[in-house]
């Protein structure tokens, strides 16, 4: 598509640091896609990746929830 769409959900983009089939240079400087709420992080650490993945998507969940009234 040319242009391609800008979105506008709330985006998180996590990646692998050592991930070598969606390395995490492939989602550099894509920020002009989104229109929403966005953020793009790299896990360094795979001995960490697993609760660095848990945190980052709890932390996401709870910003995108819903409020209570």
């Amino acid at each position: 598509m040319h242009p391609a769409p800008v979105l506008s959900a709330p985006t998180l983009v996590l990646h692998g640091g050592a991930d070598t089939c969606n390395h995490p240079d492939s989602s550099k400087g894509r920020e002009a896609f989104f229109s929403g709420w966005y953020e793009r992080q790299a896990a360094t650490s795979p001995r960490a990746a697993t609760a660095w993945w848990c945190a980052k998507a709890s932390s996401y969940r709870r910003r995108r929830a819903p409020s209570s009234n």
